[in-house]
This record gives structure tokens, sequence and C-alpha cells, in this order.
């Protein structure tokens, strides 16, 4: 019989945004400016926001091998630094970034790291960073093809017993708009549907 599977809530999107001849350069880059933009905001936000977007930019950078995207890392690190969300998150009553999400799930395990989580007010908040190259009038149809991945940070953060969970907040990059799912009875449903059909696919990673 196959043997346990681990999946990542990260491959439950729902579009491939590479294809075509270029597809592997602009992946590979896209990649290496994500693992850079959230290394940034790992830094940044580990201090509540101390050490600034400068900093935290060339030291990304240098870590990730990701010269040349400095300027660009600074911009959009300063500007979501500035943003409501992360405004609220780093004068939470708690704060906790890139926190590991290991759950038992049907046949294995759901496994992989939550951008940011903080607790204000009571509730607790998940906020992922998405690096995808989009305006705005793109955000609402591209937040469609992560809302699986979402529902699935909701149900796992349910079952590690933390919560009350408000919402699941997806906050875009390049246009700088943050939109969200609301965590109620029902995406907590939808993430264990997904989560329990992920397990029965073995190509997802």
């Amino acid at each position: 019989p196959p043997g346990p599977v681990s999946v990542s809530p990260s491959a439950l999107e729902r579009f491939e945004p590479f294809k075509g001849e270029q597809a592997g350069p602009v992946r590979e880059q896209a990649m290496l400016f994500g693992t850079a933009f959230h290394r940034m905001m790992e830094l940044a936000l580990r201090g509540r926001g101390k050490q600034g977007a400068a900093d935290s930019a060339y030291q990304a950078a240098l870590e990730c091998g990701a010269a040349g995207f400095e300027k660009e890392l600074l911009d959009l690190g300063a500007r979501a630094l500035g943003s409501e969300i992360l405004k609220r998150a780093v004068e939470a009553d708690r704060l906790i970034v890139e926190p590991p999400a290991s759950v038992p799930m049907p046949g294995g395990m759901l496994d992989g790291r939550l951008d940011l989580v903080f607790e204000s007010g009571g509730s607790w908040t998940i906020v992922d960073f998405k690096t995808d190259d989009i305006g705005p009038g793109e955000v609402d149809a591209r937040l469609e093809a992560y809302r699986p991945q979402g529902a699935a940070y909701a149900w796992a953060l349910d079952r590690l017993g933390i919560g009350p969970l408000d919402r699941v907040v997806f906050y875009f990059v390049r246009p700088g708009v943050e939109i969200s799912l609301k965590a109620d009875p029902d995406l907590l449903a939808e993430g264990e549907r997904i989560v329990t059909a992920a397990a029965g696919n073995p190509s997802l990673p």
C-alpha cells in the first residue's frame, strides 16, 4: 500500500502562472524574487518593524542571491510595511512570523509554513504575501485561485487549536492590495474537504 503523503498548502492553488517557452527562466526569476521578498519581510517583522525596509531588503538580497532586486525589494517592502494590515500586525498583542504549520490529515500530513499570524482584539489573522506580477484589476480573480490555499491554512490553524480565527488576508505586493477570506465555519469546512481530497492525489507536492 502507498505510504503517508505530505501536502504543502501552496500546492493547492488553482492556476499555473508560467507557460510557454519562457516559462523556465521567468519562473526562476519570479521564485527568486518571491523568496527574497519573504525573507525581507521576515527580517523586518521579527523586530516589529524596527529593522527598516532598507536594511532588510539588502540583507535578504544578499542571503537569497538576489542581486539586482534590491531597489524593487526596498520599494515594495516599504509600501507593504506601511499597509493597514501590517500596521495592525506590528501593533498586535501577539505576532508570529513564519510559523510552521504541520497538521495530521487523512493519509498523511499537511506540511507548510505561514508568512505571518497575529492576534488582535481576541482573534487571529493569517497574512500571506503574494508577489504575482498583476495589476489591481486582476486581484479578485487571483483570489479565487488562491482560495483553496487560504481555506487549508484556516483549517490547519483551527486543528492546531489557534483561535478564534478572524480571516485570511492575501496581500498582493505589486499592486499593494489586500483582500481577505472570512474564516467562518463554511471556510473551515471547505478547507477540510480540500485537504481530504489532496490526500488522495499523489501528484501534489
